[in-house]
């Protein structure tokens, strides 16, 4: 558009209020607006139709509840979210959107009188379900089959990595697969999507959040909100009646006694701390012995960091921003192992695994056998140890076992210890174990020689019929290694940058406007309309 200014317009009544549905689509839409450039959001007066925006985009964003995000958005613009109706919509948007945001089930960790209470356990499917309806923009397009958690974790334990020098490669790894949230999506080249031609071309902004969203209707009535019935839902709430309407005990509120302004503060610390960080590298040694560690056996202090993290990601979006600088390595490899093994049943449940067991180094095979949740997970956790360079093939197989004990939650022994401790996990027969190693080892062989593309070395033997570390290659490998090059080239050329998530907004061109000295503003921006 002339001067990249982008409008997005979604028809909603004055004084109206609108679905779940509505809020959430507006509210995603916003949060990819505010990567691109500044925004404005404006209806009639800016005050009923904004303010219901404003204040859900803060609960959305921050994970706080409705009543500080309502009063928040009062203390900055008075009157703004006008009836009892607008505020009820607020409300229920935070009852629905709150648990989708919830990455642990921390039922355990509660008190025995709480305990009878509805606490969140779920399975893979479950996280990545809830993940599917609050990711957007890039996130929505890379992470859809792999938990956001597991992603953060292991990317900072990569980037905490001292880098490979090309001499100490061999050039192997020189030319690996970008892993960063962006377009082209790098797991279009996993084999995962490979297997049913899922490819970057393929991916549109329609496939990124399929689930079905909760209607107003269904959804539980809020705390305060029986008397907001009837002709009453339309009635405005001024500033002074404010607190008896919200009936949550809190009365003239100040912005620095306010939740929102406490959650935006720190997230301005966390991420000046994060652009001014001086990573400090470690050796790869370092990330192999953390990953190994028994975690349950570190006392008392470290269990207490993991609870609190625990606790802290599921209602905290700073949470987010503070693991992005975490340095300790025992802590992320924590609480890796501990999201993996917390899971209401495995990844690799028995049913997998009597697929693999039967096929241990046809990985199509196993993988059509798995649903795409399962297979880009196992395939994203193989690839991040083959990106810890440079490792012996033994202590590859021995983060491979360990990965395997926390897929299978079963007993797994790593260098002669029975992994993990503390568990109570019982024991992987040995013919199991057997196949299961041969299928992540032929998995892992295949995803460490994608990274050799043209103008790279890649040594002999791993292109003819000689034994690898792992073994002899599959046809599928020599089939992926021939093909991905050329399809990642194809890919990435097909993919743009991806400007607009919503299908249905509408652009036209606008004119720039003057600035203070009379001159043209030309600046990128993203522009929210709510139009009458």
């Amino acid at each position: 558009m002339t001067n990249d200014v982008f409008f997005y317009n979604f028809g909603w009544k004055d004084y109206g209020e609108p679905s779940l549905a509505g809020i959430l689509d507006i509210t995603k839409v916003l949060a990819f607006a505010l990567t691109q450039g500044k925004v404005a959001i404006h209806c009639h007066a800016g005050l009923g139709r904004t303010g219901v925006i404003i204040a859900c985009y803060l609960v959305y964003w921050l994970r706080v509840k409705a009543n500080d995000a309502i009063r928040y958005v009062r203390l900055k613009r008075p009157n703004a979210v006008q009836t009892r109706g607008q505020i009820l919509a607020v409300q229920e948007f935070e009852q629905f959107i709150l648990p989708q945001l919830v990455v642990f089930s921390n039922k355990e960790l509660v008190k025995d009188r709480d305990k009878k209470k509805e606490h969140p356990e779920f399975t893979l499917a479950q996280c990545l379900s809830r993940q599917r309806h609050v990711l957007h923009g890039y996130e929505a397009r890379v992470l859809r089959h792999i938990p956001k958690l597991v992603y953060v974790l292991c990317e900072r334990l990569v980037r905490l990595c001292e880098p490979v020098s090309r001499s100490r490669s061999g050039g192997l790894f020189s030319a690996a697969p970008d892993y960063r949230v962006g377009s082209p999506s790098f797991t279009a080249f996993f084999i995962a999507a490979r297997l049913q031609g899922e490819t970057a071309s393929t991916l549109s902004y329609s496939q990124m959040s399929t689930m079905p969203v909760t209607s107003p209707s269904d959804s539980p009535v809020p705390h305060g909100s029986d008397s907001l019935n009837g002709s009453r839902l339309g009635s405005t709430v001024d500033d002074t009646s404010l607190d008896s309407v919200l009936d949550d005990g809190i009365h003239n509120q100040s912005l620095a006694q306010n939740d929102v302004y406490h959650e935006m503060m720190s997230q301005v610390d966390l991420r000046k701390a994060a652009e001014d960080e001086q990573i400090q590298r470690v050796p790869v040694t370092a990330i192999y012995d953390a990953l190994l560690v028994d975690h349950a056996l570190l006392g008392p202090e470290f269990n207490k960091r993991i609870k609190s993290f625990r606790l802290e990601l599921n209602i905290r979006q700073s949470a987010w921003e503070k693991l992005g600088t975490e340095t300790d390595l025992k802590v992320l490899t924590g609480l890796l192992f501990t999201w993996l093994e917390h899971l209401k049943t495995p990844i690799l449940d028995k049913e997998y695994l009597t697929y693999i067991v039967l096929a241990p180094g046809k990985i199509d095979y196993c993988f059509t056998k798995q649903d795409k949740d399962t297979r880009f997970t196992v395939e994203y956790l193989v690839r991040f140890i083959s990106r810890l360079q440079p490792l012996t093939p033994d202590q590859q197989k021995s983060l491979l076992l360990r990965v395997a004990a926390a897929l299978t939650q079963q007993g797994v022994p790593v260098e002669g210890t029975l992994k993990p401790a503390g568990k109570g996990y019982s024991k992987m027969r040995e013919g199991t174990l057997r196949k299961l190693t041969e299928f992540m080892e032929t998995l892992l062989e295949l995803v460490s020689l994608e990274t050799a593309r043209p103008g790279t070395h890649v040594p002999a033997r791993s292109l003819d019929d000689e034994p690898s570390a792992h073994g002899k290659h599959s046809s599928l490998a020599r089939a992926t290694l021939t093909h991905s090059h050329s399809e990642e080239t194809a890919a990435s050329r097909r993919m743009r940058p991806l400007h607009t998530p919503h299908s249905s907004a509408s652009s036209s061109s606008h004119s720039p406007s003057p600035t203070a000295d009379g001159s043209s503003s030309r600046a990128a921006a993203a522009r929210v309309v709510v139009r009458k």
